[in-house]
């Protein structure tokens, strides 16, 4: 699929509506003006009507609850055994974040991210030898869900620089009601919060040597801030690229992202990423033998590709209120800190 409504905007500018002399633009031509709680899931305002259309199936998909194979809807099925949710949008609701768990538990989106120390031969983490790179704390029925997540909160108060007091809650992540017994010693967690997924077709349009050129390792302009570019593998390329997805960004495009979304939250194959998300001690230990299982991947191509349009053309909605005194002042520290 081209992106030629996304590339001249990018190619030329990074003020995004200031080149246009419209600050509301945040995503230049592509930008569109709605204010309901449905900002975040509208289609880019420039593509025509082939691409809406990709775009609206691309849509059912990330918005369909996934079951498992067998099943009579062929293409909707392959869910799990083990997995975190059931659907992309029961994450990224209305294809805005998620949120982590509040005081009274409450939450939605929020998994964790496993390893231990040192890195694979290709620059990835290293993975838990028996709960993998994922916790997955949902799964098929006869199957255990590899364990769940305990979060607590430490309360750290501290001033203001004119006197004011403020307290920061700081959280603590640890694994409990574990399947398969203890995780390596050595464990790392890392939590990771769905993020809002409008506007990313825009970002992947962005020229790599407008990326790097923008790198300060070594924090040369003295800001504090030293960017870094993220190198990472490409599974249809078959070689190290720039990063550009996830917090991290340690997925290179879109398709790849989606393709590794289908299979760690939602234990669901492709051909670009054909294995399972639990590994085999995992599924020694609990008898995945007796499940169905199939060489094909679960996901066809056709379908992965509907999804990664869907993300590639999800509008930012417009700037509001820009001639509010908070937001220009805002504005203003906002530009004197980057």
């Amino acid at each position: 699929m081209g992106r030629r409504w996304l590339i001249p905007f990018f190619s030329v500018c990074f003020g995004f509506g200031e080149c246009l002399g419209d600050e509301r633009l945040s995503g230049g031509q592509t930008t569109v003006f709605v204010t309901s709680n449905k900002a975040f899931a509208r289609p880019l305002a420039n593509i025509g009507r082939l691409t809406r259309r990709q775009h609206t199936v691309g849509n059912s998909f990330f918005n369909q609850n996934w079951v498992a194979a067998p099943a009579s809807t062929t293409a909707r099925d392959g869910l799990g055994p083990l997995f975190n949710s059931r659907s992309c949008s029961a994450c990224h609701i209305q294809d805005g974040r998620g949120a982590p768990p509040g005081k009274d538990g409450s939450g939605f989106g929020l998994l964790l991210r496993l390893s231990i120390p040192g890195q694979t031969a290709k620059g990835g983490p290293v993975p838990d030898p028996v709960y993998g790179l994922q916790l997955s704390d949902r799964a098929l029925p006869g199957v255990s869900p590899e364990g769940r997540m305990h979060v607590s909160y430490e309360e750290k108060p501290g001033i203001y620089d004119d006197g004011e007091p403020f307290s920061l809650r700081h959280p603590r992540y640890e694994l409990a009601e574990l399947a398969a017994g203890p995780a390596h010693t050595e464990i790392g967690l890392s939590p990771r919060v769905a993020p809002a997924v409008f506007g990313l077709g825009l970002l992947e349009a962005i020229e790599e040597k407008d990326l790097l050129s923008r790198a300060d390792p070594q924090d040369l302009d003295g800001d504090g801030i030293s960017g870094r570019p993220n190198r990472v593998w490409s599974f249809s390329e078959n070689r190290p690229v720039l990063g550009r997805f996830g917090w991290k960004a340690n997925q290179p495009d879109l398709r790849q992202q989606s393709a590794e979304a289908f299979a760690g939250d939602l234990g669901i194959t492709s051909s670009l990423v054909p294995r399972e998300n639990h590994t085999f001690a995992y599924a020694r230990k609990h008898a995945f033998s007796n499940l169905p299982e199939s060489d094909q991947p679960e996901v066809d191509d056709k379908i992965l590709q509907r999804v990664t349009t869907y993300l590639q053309t999800i509008a930012p909605p417009a700037r509001r209120n820009i001639d509010d005194p908070e937001v220009i002042h805002g504005q203003k520290l906002f530009r004197e800190f980057n």
